[in-house]
């Protein structure tokens, strides 16, 4: 009985491990046990499949303990790399912003730093926490502009204590200004509507990175709470302003995966 009983102990675990389905005959060998304890083959026709049995389950848990070893090993990986990728790619970012700011803070080049930052802005890494980064990067290179604006074109500043799109715009086009103001006249046909268009084009460059912003949030908040299909719409998104965006390509490719797609690049 002794026999049986450790046997009775130890087959809960195995008939309900990942080998389960290989151990159908260890309930019969027990129930002879059981009901001939004096019979030696009995005990050791059972010992045997027990011990093969735990052998089975043994090494069932070890290949699902590997293959769960190897799917954070591959999660960690894609992770790290999304980190990395998302490290270099603002660093890149960060030093093409400082050029920018050096040309704001100098009058020889403070128009051309207009066109840079324009064209920083397209190309804004939309990442979590990104928010602070724009309004930080917005109000240091304006609080550069306009002390330079301030300091070489005056009247481009009078009224003002901050620099907008609207100055920067003026800014661009102050050589035709300058001109006019020189020799007189009516300013140039058009030259007003160019300045309202590059004024709009700015905000709305901004306007659009603040949304995608919060559709990142948006995408991050839903595949948190496990609805993987907002958390796509949201994402799919931040793809069409960046389709190159690290973190909103690491959330859309789990988030498939975990939905049964397929991830897309």
């Amino acid at each position: 009985m002794r026999t049986a009983a450790v046997f009775a102990l130890v087959l809960p675990a195995v008939l309900l491990g990942p080998a389960a389905g290989r151990c159908a005959d260890l309930p019969r060998l027990i129930d002879r046990v059981v009901a001939d304890p004096g019979s030696a083959s009995a005990h050791e026709e059972l010992g045997a499949e027990a011990g093969k049995a735990v052998a089975r389950q043994r090494k069932a848990w070890q290949e699902e303990r590997s293959r769960l070893m190897r799917e954070a090993a591959a999660a960690k990986a894609a992770r790290d790399g999304m980190e990395g990728e998302k490290s270099a790619r603002l660093a890149r970012w960060n030093a093409d912003f400082s050029a920018a700011c050096s040309m704001a803070s100098r009058p020889d080049t403070v128009k051309e730093a207009v066109s840079a930052y324009e064209r920083l802005l397209t190309v804004f890494p939309v990442y979590s926490g990104g928010e602070k980064m724009l309004e930080d990067s917005d109000r240091k290179i304006m609080g550069i502009f306009f002390r330079t604006i301030k300091r070489s074109y005056p009247y481009l500043a009078e009224g003002r204590e901050v620099a907008d799109a609207r100055m920067l715009a003026a800014l661009v086009f102050s050589r035709v200004s300058e001109k006019q103001s020189e020799f007189g006249g009516a300013p140039p046909s058009g030259m007003t509507e160019a300045q309202l268009k590059k004024a709009e084009k700015l905000d709305s460059l901004e306007r659009i990175i603040r949304a995608r912003l919060s559709d990142l949030n948006e995408a991050l908040s839903f595949y948190g709470r496990e609805h993987r299909g907002e958390s796509l719409k949201y994402l799919d998104a931040v793809l069409a302003f960046d389709k190159g965006d690290e973190e909103a390509l690491y959330y859309r490719d789990l988030a498939l995966a975990r939905s049964g797609g397929r991830a897309k690049r």
